[in-house]
């Protein structure tokens, strides 16, 4: 078990007491150091040497329970922290992996998940005993991080030139800080690229390590990178002494791949935050340093280019049609290397009211349904891949009016106006009254002394042929409906 005591007081005495000190999960003798800034924070760590012993951490006056860091092995037989860093030096287990130093740099991080650790093994044979007590690890005070372990072989094992019982040190140059970024500078502002609306190529430098060779970079919408645009874990330099690398320009054909991405996604108008750190060394370990200070830069404002042309012409129905089909086919002009456009046809000029909005590959649509008859649409299309267009103007017609059903029985007579028939009746009547008059003076003026009966026959006929046109105008007013004679007349 673990306790301890504050020897800057008078009495000094370990707590806690025997019987509340908390067992760690799996107990055996003890490694324990305190936290390089226990003054701020009051955390120990304590690690056990048993086959399943793992690193732990305790916060005194907070925690109830031993946290387990999860390192990648077990068996430690010693702890070393400086500059943040913790190490934890294992013995060979039983089966692989070989003995080594577990490192991370987040040992303060909150568990679950567990921090990021590292394997520090390079060059170290699989025959080295790390089981020293009460303690097989030591870190210097100097520029970096040296360690300093020993093989725990007594004479006459011990073997300089086969290197066995020797002591091993380690510089960990990338324990103290990150790499130095140089380009985009914070508030840099990135061109946008004139086809997508996205930010031209962006060129990613900072000065190098010592001993690093593989890097990672982290592009974020945010200052916690949060929201990650870009994970990029396995970066490395055509020139180590100078590390660079781009992220390609927006574009919708990718261009050739750069070294962390395909094409570009990052968007006009926004700022987006970057780091990197180093993630390799040139020993081949896998050995993570700090992030670099946090860089932002922003895209600068911009739109997407789209086509010179206002849109595409409208042909048919022409603008202003009439007599248009309930079901109309409407056509427009191709617009070069569009492959789809955007129709809409709407009841009113402002396109509010739509009755169809349809994405088609063609420059054709019909419509399947039946519009309103006698009423006015509008329709309009634009181009919308693989670049939009501007909406072309909008273009009305009239449906074509619904005829009336036919009626089944007679048509009625085709009607004359009452004027013609009043001007027959006025005529019938001066006829009337010049024949009357011619007949007068003829018989006054009769001196020959002949019979009338030539005279009688023609007034007959006359009689007769009046009496007709009387009853033709009769029957025609009668069927008119203007005026219907009383009977007998």
């Amino acid at each position: 078990m673990v306790a301890y005591a504050d020897f800057s007081k008078v009495s000094p005495k370990f707590e806690p007491p025997v019987g509340r000190r908390i067992q760690a999960p799996a107990p055996g003798n003890m490694h324990i150091i305190a936290d390089d800034k226990f003054e701020q924070n009051k955390t120990i760590y304590a690690a056990s040497d048993n086959p399943g012993g793992k690193i732990y951490r305790w916060v005194i006056d907070e925690s109830t329970a031993w946290e387990e860091l999860e390192p990648p092995n077990s068996e430690f037989y010693g702890l070393a922290q400086r500059n943040d860093v913790l190490y934890g030096i294992r013995d060979v287990a039983p089966t692989p992996p070989a003995p080594g130093v577990d490192r991370t740099i987040y040992p303060r991080e909150a568990v679950p998940p567990p921090p990021e650790w590292d394997e520090l093994t390079a060059e170290l044979p699989a025959t080295v005993h790390f089981t020293r007590e009460p303690s097989s690890l030591k870190i210097a005070s100097n520029d970096y991080n040296d360690l300093w372990a020993i093989d725990n072989r007594v004479p006459p094992t011990y073997d300089w030139t086969n290197k066995v019982g020797c002591l091993w040190a380690y510089t960990d140059t990338l324990a103290k800080v990150g790499p130095w970024t140089t380009s985009p500078a914070s508030g840099d502002f990135i061109p946008v690229d004139p086809v997508s609306g996205r930010a031209k190529e962006v060129n990613f430098r900072w000065r190098s390590l010592s001993y690093a060779s593989v890097y990672e970079l982290q592009i974020a919408k945010d200052s916690e990178f949060s929201i990650r645009v870009l994970v990029s874990d396995n970066i490395t330099p055509v020139d180590q002494l100078a590390p660079a690398c781009f992220f390609p320009s927006g574009g919708l054909v990718p261009t050739p791949a750069s070294e962390i991405a395909n094409w570009g996604n990052l968007e006009c108008g926004h700022t987006y935050y970057w780091r990197v750190r180093a993630r390799g060394s040139i020993t081949g370990d896998i050995i993570r340093s700090p992030w670099s200070a946090t860089m932002y830069f922003t895209v600068e404002a911009g739109l997407p280019a789209r086509t010179k042309q206002l849109g595409p012409a409208l042909l048919g129905p022409v603008n202003g049609a009439r007599g248009v089909s309930p079901s109309p086919a409407f056509s427009w002009s191709p617009m070069p290397g569009t492959t789809r456009y955007e129709f809409i046809l709407a009841k009113d000029a402002a396109l509010t009211q739509v009755i169809v909005k349809a994405k088609v590959p063609t420059t054709a649509y019909k419509y399947d349904g039946q519009l309103e008859w006698n009423a006015t649409h509008f329709w309009q299309v634009r181009a919308l891949e693989p670049i939009a267009s501007e909406p072309s103007p909008v273009a009305s017609f009239t449906v074509i009016v619904k005829k009336a059903p036919m009626a089944s029985h007679a048509s009625p007579p085709s009607v004359s106006p009452l004027w013609v028939w009043v001007g027959i009746a006025i005529i019938y009547v001066a006829l009337v009254v010049a024949i009357v008059v011619l007949i007068k003076r003829r018989y006054v003026y009769d001196d020959t002394g002949a019979t009338d009966n030539g005279l009688s026959l023609m007034i007959s006929r006359i009689k007769a042929v009046l009496s007709d046109i009387k009853d033709e105008i009769i029957a025609r007013i009668r069927g008119n409906g203007y005026y219907t004679p009383p009977p007998g007349i």
